[in-house]
């Protein structure tokens, strides 16, 4: 999966995460899929290198798209097969309309022109050339062989469509699945089961990349749910010594109070004191005056 400015997000084998896509070069496909767009392109290999298949689709709802690579002698063997096939019976056949007419004589020149224009409409590439024949020579053995070859090749071409139909359902499931795990639904799976190996690879691999993230996001729930506990006891813990220190505050309130009345019952003491101090000194005059007066 591609972000719109080319970086890798999630890779089959996870080697490319966080990378550039093809070092930057030009990529039509993704291009493509981040305007919205799903298809499957040909991309020319470099050198003797042979070429690409990548089919493509965006992630709705971000700029991402899924791009999924194989070469084109994978996605194009059957077509291969059957191109060749065609040319060399094509060949074997011209031969030996070629071998006939030589030995048969004028007399087959007509049968050999109906036939040899079944064969070229053959190879043009179509199939539903009239090849029933009733006669039992050789003529009608070689039209009947034309005929099981456009059978085959009909078959063969039919599986080709139905690869390249595979191929096709493969990338849609991919991108819908891409599409809900980007919604936040991580326990989505892939459910196309593809006939192609290497679709069926990078089917495996999204399904184990989404297992692994559900996996960290259950583990990082978690640690969050420990964090906000030990927050709650925290703050629990914060008010109790708040409430301790508003007692003590208290406490210390009422020891000022204390203290300033035993200051002022002192001071109070002290006064009398100092008048009972007064009155004894008078006292002690007064007994020295009497007996001053007795003397």
């Amino acid at each position: 999966m591609v972000t719109d400015t080319g970086v890798i997000a999630f890779d089959k084998y996870g080697e490319n995460v966080l990378t550039t896509y093809r070092d930057g070069a030009a990529t039509p496909a993704l291009d493509a899929a981040v305007d919205g767009e799903t298809g499957v392109v040909e991309r020319e290999g470099d050198g003797d290198a042979g070429g690409d298949v990548v089919a493509y689709a965006p992630v709705s709802g971000t700029n991402w798209a899924v791009l999924v690579e194989a070469p084109q002698t994978n996605a194009y063997a059957v077509a291969q097969v059957v191109e060749r096939d065609v040319a060399v019976l094509i060949g074997v056949a011209l031969a030996g309309l070629a071998l006939v007419g030589v030995v048969i004589g004028r007399n087959t020149v007509l049968s050999l022109r109906r036939l040899r224009a079944k064969a070229e409409a053959l190879a043009g590439g179509d199939l539903d050339v009239d090849l029933e024949t009733r006669r039992v020579d050789e003529f009608g053995a070689l039209t009947e062989a034309f005929a099981e070859m456009r059978d085959g090749l009909r078959e063969r071409i039919e599986a080709a469509e139905d690869a390249r139909r595979d191929l096709a359902r493969a990338a849609e499931d991919y991108r819908e699945t891409m599409d809900a795990a980007a919604t936040g639904d991580l326990t989505v799976r892939t459910s196309v089961e593809s006939d192609d190996e290497a679709m069926a690879a990078v089917g495996d691999g999204i399904d184990a990349m989404l297992s692994d993230l559900e996996a960290t996001i259950g583990r990082v729930a978690s640690f969050a749910a420990t964090v906000d506990a030990a927050g709650e006891r925290v703050t629990a813990g914060t008010e109790e010594v708040s409430a301790a220190s508003e007692r003590v505050e208290t406490a210390t309130a009422d020891i000022s109070e204390g203290a300033a009345e035993q200051a002022s019952l002192l001071a109070e003491v002290s006064a009398e004191m100092q008048d009972l101090s007064a009155t004894v000194e008078e006292v002690a005059a007064s007994a020295d005056e009497l007996a001053d007066l007795a003397g």
